[in-house]
């Protein structure tokens, strides 16, 4: 994710999506029909363009599409403009409680598709300005959707699409981003011209394609994003390109034609202000990488030296981590370990509020080779075990976003997609033929090596050593084969997941069969999540009580979007180290009792709260949730659910108990687990 949060402001500076001829004719059409539904809709348009750049505006063409939806009763304009009017204010800087005030717009009534549409807008913005990632994801997969259900012209689709590419790239979903990014693109062409727009469009999909290593791409539409800069004639936007373009150039080792494009980004530079920074940044650090590829080590020093004093006065923490890293790389290549040290201790103390995991893991690693060149055993062994816990955190997320799968409506020209796809992974193919090479002829030096070594060990150890090496060798071996068992077993029942996810979306809409897809969707997450927590803890027979529990009640509350909103879950879990053959079918039970508390406690009330307590003692498993919601009617077993059977069932297979307690604003229910 290297200096991702830097073009993304530059995105958000730079970026006009609407033509201001647009705006001409929308104003034009609200004088010709003052007293309409759609001028309260174009009213609302218009709103939800200015917030960004004109927030005082914003509001006031807000303040006037809600009059004017009071005086029609048109309901569904009236939540649209309190939408706008909240989103606003937040840009200013008031409301800090944005997304409550939304969502109680959202829950206050029937609404169609563009009230809904504007509300899930406005929360998407509001979490990506909060930086709360994983729910900016989901109003803004929320807004297309609703979009798209409301046909949408493509202007309006573009801007949806390109909010998720931007999304996902700072998840970290980098094939996720490529296809909306993609999918902007191909609306772009169906618009008139916007050069401003296509520039930046093209910027973005360089950047994402250079991230996962596709370089060719990555040139492909940088080159195409300097030609439409220049036709633009904007210097800030023909600098960023240019230098853009001159660092893929680098990549393709054309360093000749790289620095002609490094002069010409130069020429742009002075007099900028603001964001003018970040782009003399990008000149500074790609003139390093520039004299780094052609050997001249002194002047790419001091180009990362001279990056890193712009970052500094910019209090830009990415871009200090990305050059402390560079730079350190650098110096440890040319033998100046003490102030390699130096710059990775600034990266280790820029991470904190940065939170970017694969630069940390790269700082690690790199700690790790100084501290072994200088013979440091004690903190070598600290930061490349760090490293390894950051390496195998990031290898499972990955794993995990390898097999979620896209939204099956989103998938428009797929065909185009998988070309590109197709044309990253032939160029990832070269590279990794290009690496076995490498790794062929070090392994066979390794094998001589190892062949030597054997043989002195052979003449100088007992028996017995060769046996105790032996014994842990099939120890090690034996853990990885676990471990490995449990990775394999998490990703089965996530492709399992995403089969019924595909086939749900595949069916005709009946509410009492999605109830029932859903419900066995968390019963199969909540399996999956144990074998993750196994193969990622460091024993593989055991969980941490508490970090399991807390996570699986937090992957139910998400699941359950449409219900859970008004619930509050309050849990308190003992922190213990529990085995397998408990965790699981607590984690069952969990899924069971908290699904039926969220969806039948309060029918016909507003709100309410759901308790989970979990503890253990001497062997024992004790499961209380309680709620204060309306009551159980009939705890009789005839009228049990199916999840309050599956309860009693594994209940009873673990020699343990299950009760029912159904007091009206105190219902709980109670399982204990004996450990055998």
């Amino acid at each position: 994710m290297k200096q991702l949060l830097s073009w993304l402001t530059i995105f958000f500076t730079i970026l006009s999506i609407a033509q201001k001829s647009k705006k001409d004719s929308i104003l034009q059409l609200i004088q010709k029909n003052p007293s309409t539904e759609e001028t309260v809709r174009n009213l609302n348009l218009l709103s939800t363009k200015y917030y960004k750049r004109q927030p005082d505006s914003s509001i006031i063409l807000a303040q006037r599409s809600l009059r004017l939806a009071e005086e029609l009763r048109y309901k569904d304009g009236i939540y649209s403009a309190k939408a706008n009017i909240v989103l606003a204010r937040f840009r200013q800087g008031d409301f800090e409680d944005a997304d409550v005030r939304l969502k109680e717009l959202l829950q206050a009534g029937e609404l169609d598709n563009y009230a809904q549409k504007s509300i899930l807008f406005a929360l998407g913005e509001v979490y990506f300005k909060k930086q709360i990632l994983d729910s900016t994801l989901k109003y803004s997969l929320a807004t297309l959707k609703a979009s798209e259900r409301s046909n949408d012209p493509p202007e309006r689709l573009l801007v949806y699409h390109n909010n998720l590419s931007i999304d996902y790239a700072q998840k970290g979903y980098l094939d996720r981003a490529i296809f909306h990014n993609l999918s902007a693109i191909k609306l772009d062409g169906l618009l008139p011209e916007d050069l401003n727009r296509k520039t930046q469009l093209y910027i973005n999909a360089g950047n994402m394609y250079r991230l996962v290593g596709g370089y060719k791409n990555a040139l492909k539409y940088r080159q195409l994003a300097y030609e439409t800069a220049k036709r633009l004639g904007i210097d800030r936007m023909i600098a960023l390109a240019a230098v853009k373009l001159s660092e893929s150039l680098l990549d393709v080792n054309k360093p000749k034609e790289s620095k002609e494009k490094l002069d010409i980004a130069s020429t742009y530079i002075s007099g900028f202000s603001g964001q003018g920074e970040i782009i003399e940044n990008f000149v500074y650090v790609t003139r390093a990488y520039y004299y780094k590829t052609i050997g001249d080590y002194d002047k790419a020093i001091d180009y990362y030296k001279k990056g890193m004093e712009v970052a500094e006065k910019a209090a830009n923490k990415q871009d200090l981590l990305f050059i402390s890293n560079n730079l350190a790389e650098l110096q440890i290549e040319l033998g100046l370990y003490n102030e390699a040290e130096k710059n990775l201790e600034r990266a280790l103390q820029i991470q904190t509020g940065v939170g970017d995991l694969i630069s940390e893991k790269e700082t690690y690693l790199l700690k790790a080779r100084v501290d072994s060149i200088q013979g440091d055993i004690h903190s070598y062994v600290q930061s490349n075990w760090k490293y390894n816990q950051l390496k195998d955190s990031i290898a499972s997320e990955n794993t995990a976003k390898a097999i979620a799968q896209l939204e099956i409506e989103y998938e428009t020209n797929l065909k185009d997609r998988e070309i590109e796809l197709l044309n990253l992974e032939n160029e990832n193919k070269e590279t990794d033929q290009r690496r076995m090479r490498i790794i062929q002829i070090s392994l066979a030096t390794i094998v001589i090596l190892l062949l030597i070594l054997a043989f002195i060990m052979y003449k100088s150890n007992t028996s017995q050593k060769k046996s105790m090496v032996t014994i842990r060798r099939q120890n090690k071996e034996n853990k990885l084969l676990v471990q490995e068992t449990h990775h394999r077993v998490k990703n089965n029942l996530q492709i399992i997941l995403s089969l019924l996810n595909v086939q749900a979306s595949n069916l005709n809409s009946h509410p009492k069969l999605d109830m029932a897809l859903a419900e066995s969707r968390n019963r199969i997450k909540s399996l999956a999540l144990i074998h993750e927590e196994l193969y990622q803890h460091k024993t593989m027979s055991s969980v941490n009580s508490k970090f399991y529990f807390s996570r699986l009640i937090k992957n139910i509350m998400d699941s359950m979007v449409d219900s859970s909103g008004k619930i509050n879950v309050v849990h308190n879990i003992d922190d213990a180290e529990i085995k397998m053959s408990i965790a699981v079918p607590m984690g069952l039970i969990i899924n069971e009792l908290l699904t039926n508390a969220v969806k039948y406690a309060f029918e016909g009330k507003e709100s309410g709260t759901v308790n989970v307590t979990y503890s253990t003692n001497d062997g024992y498993h004790e499961l209380i949730v309680g709620d204060d919601g309306v009551g159980f009617k009939d705890c009789s077993k005839k009228n049990y659910s199916f999840g309050l059977n599956l309860v009693e069932g594994l209940t009873k297979q673990y020699g343990g108990s299950f009760s029912i307690h159904p007091e009206k604003g105190e219902t709980s229910f109670t399982v204990v687990l004996k450990e055998v």
